[in-house]
């Protein structure tokens, strides 16, 4: 039997990165379906270093005290040199992010967080339903999927997510290359409750001839995730006995443990591969469906959370008429370069951690652990070890959707990520930047034409007025000139310009954004917005989302 149904967004996978697209739709009152081939719920951590970028995300989505009450902070990292402890770097970015440090969280911790947050949503996964068939036209996508009682459903989107992983059946139908190469150093990934000198308190990585091992503790007595490099003996293996892993550790780190209890063991081999697209027409690819590489840095759910923020806006903006289309095109335009970027900074640690040249062991044992000696007494350092790993770097400055206008500032430019900087009120800019919304940043005395120029259009901005008293904001920014600033709601500049040149702020939103004059004719088919009202939105869950205010409510404080 073969049922028909329709709905705005199909969303492929119900990992971290499909279930981040998921919650973004579901704030914003956008109808979806998610499914996902496995029964539910991951059991096991994978990945467990949560970067201060996706952090950042996790507040605008309202469950970042949920992810700090079940994870475990961290601010530094105890160097070991063959078992013996040479120094503790500094893991801190104060002046770069509202949450200066990593969060160790299993990925089943996080999977099952954001569930919850779109339960609270009415949103829910189709779980043992697996993707068979796709295809699309100029209109929308057809896709069949295969239900758990073996019932087949044909489902027309508008638009579809693959966030399904290393195999991706969605890159498959689209018929693109995954371009790249297998390593032939092998890595075991073990969750343990285990006793040892060092204690509990902090992660510790030691370095050896061997290469490099992680000890990062997990909540609970004992419990630690536990990396290494494995013996060439061991690299066609798929997992080791508890025994093996103790013996692994205590022969090859220099490390002493007992292990009380082995939760998962697993032997792996590192990847780096990458889609030729990201986009085909109305389809996209997101998180390891569209790039995988080595765990060094922890960068892999990170950078695709980063991903599914990046499309999840554009989508949500599109699809409530806020946003025009083209919109759409400029997901593949900043995040390709930054996937190809981090490919390449992931093989540097890697080689680092693992490479079995002479020089590498010889780095690995004698200049890494003076580098950390440095590091320490050098804030410049400390900042640059944070900003490399905590993915608050990557910028879009060539994106299609970003634009500056007038003489640009030395920093914070249009595509960069919005500085942090704390206010003059004692907050900080990160505390204004909540919900979906777009903020607007003014610095100077608001022009007399920006209420009437935003009444133009229904996407959501607040209206953030800087004073010339916010010395720090000003600096941080690189204010010179009274400036108007569009924040995007990945906290990205959209928009930089000098607050005398409306006209160009008002060319910039033409651009991307719907004129209200414009809704009519761009208003979604009665069908589908019968599938918005049925299926899932915010509003019929728990009333209208007190973040979601229009531009022309907001602009009546300006």
């Amino acid at each position: 039997m073969n049922t028909n149904t329709q709905v705005p967004v199909l969303i492929v996978g119900a990992g971290p990165t499909g279930l981040t697209v998921a919650n973004i739709l579901a704030r914003r009152g956008v109808a979806f379906r998610i499914v996902e081939c496995d029964a539910g719920p991951i059991d096991q951590s994978r990945a467990l270093w949560v970067h201060a970028r996706t952090l950042e995300y996790w507040s605008r989505l309202g469950i970042i005290d949920a992810a700090l009450t079940q994870g475990r902070q961290t601010d530094r990292i105890g160097i070991l040199v063959h078992g013996q402890p040479t120094g503790v770097m500094p893991y801190r970015g104060d002046a770069i992010s509202p949450f200066p440090y990593g969060l160790i969280l299993e990925q089943s911790k996080t999977q099952r967080l954001l569930l919850a947050s779109l339960a609270e949503y009415g949103g829910a996964v189709d779980w043992r339903t697996e993707l068979t068939v796709l295809s699309q036209d100029g209109a929308g996508v057809t896709a069949v999927l295969r239900r758990p009682d073996g019932r087949e459903e044909t489902v027309r989107a508008d638009y579809l997510v693959g966030a399904d992983g290393a195999g991706s059946a969605v890159r498959e139908a689209l018929g693109l290359s995954f371009e790249g190469d297998t390593f032939p150093q092998s890595f075991f990934l073990a969750d343990v409750e285990m006793d040892w000198e060092l204690g509990h308190e902090q992660v510790y990585l030691s370095l050896a001839k061997a290469g490099a091992f992680a000890f990062l503790p997990m909540q609970g007595p004992r419990q630690f995730r536990l990396i290494g490099t494995t013996p060439p003996e061991l690299n066609e293996r798929t997992s080791l006995e508890p025994h093996e892993v103790e013996q692994l550790v205590n022969r090859q780190s220099g490390v002493q443990v007992t292990l009380r209890k082995t939760n998962w063991a697993t032997v792996f081999r590192s990847h780096r591969r990458i889609a030729a697209r990201f986009q085909v027409g109305r389809c996209f690819l997101v998180g390891d469906a569209a790039h995988i590489h080595t765990p060094a840095g922890g960068q892999g759910m990170n950078l695709g959370i980063g991903d599914a923020y990046n499309l999840g806006w554009k989508l949500a903006e599109v699809l409530v008429g806020a946003a025009r289309p083209a919109l759409l095109a400029s997901y593949e335009a900043e995040r390709l370069p930054i996937a190809r970027a981090v490919i390449r900074r992931s093989d540097q640690l890697f080689d680092l951690e693992a490479g079995g040249s002479p020089l590498m062991q010889y780095v690995r044992q004698w200049v890494f652990p003076v580098a950390t000696m440095l590091m320490t007494r050098s804030t410049w350092a400390q900042r640059v070890a944070f900003t490399y790993l905590s993915q608050t770097w990557p910028a879009y400055p060539d994106s299609p959707a970003v634009m500056a206008a007038g003489k640009a500032g030395k920093t914070a430019g249009a595509g960069e990520r919005a500085p942090f900087a704390r206010l003059a009120a004692g907050d900080t800019i990160y505390d204004r930047l909540t919900g979906l919304d777009h903020q607007l940043l003014v610095f100077g005395d608001t022009p007399a034409g920006l209420a009437e120029l935003l009444r133009h259009y229904d996407v959501s901005v607040q209206v953030v007025a800087l004073g010339e008293n916010e010395a720090e904001a000003r600096r941080s920014y690189g204010v010179v000139e009274p400036t108007l600033m569009l924040l995007r709601p990945d906290g990205h500049i959209g928009f930089r310009g000098p607050l005398t040149q409306l006209d160009a702020f008002a060319g910039y939103l033409d651009r991307h954004y719907m004129r209200r004059a414009e809704r009519g004719s761009a208003q979604p088919q009665p069908e589908r917005a019968q599938a918005r009202r049925g299926e899932l939105t915010a509003a019929s869950a728990h009333g209208p989302d007190p973040r979601f205010v229009s531009s022309a409510t907001l602009i009546e404080n300006v």
